[in-house]
């Protein structure tokens, strides 16, 4: 079996005009995208979340696949 280390990104959940989120249906890692001001300046960042703890900000963690169907 060959497992791949690119997300297979699901829907985007949006949560007003300021935060959206999505999840990859290979390892159930959340990309949650934020939109704020700042300043008077646009700031835009990205954090990533697993089992609702913060696993990295602004560097996408490689796909896991552990929910990958396993041929049969």
């Amino acid at each position: 079996m060959t497992t791949s280390t690119r997300h297979r990104w699901g829907e985007k959940v949006r949560f007003g005009n300021y935060k959206s989120e999505k999840q990859c249906t290979r390892c159930e890692l959340v990309m949650v995208s934020r939109h704020e001001s700042e300043g008077g300046r646009a700031v835009h960042w990205k954090e990533y979340w697993r089992d609702e703890e913060l696993i990295s900000r602004d560097t996408l963690p490689l796909c896991d696949a552990r929910l990958e169907a396993v041929p049969a």
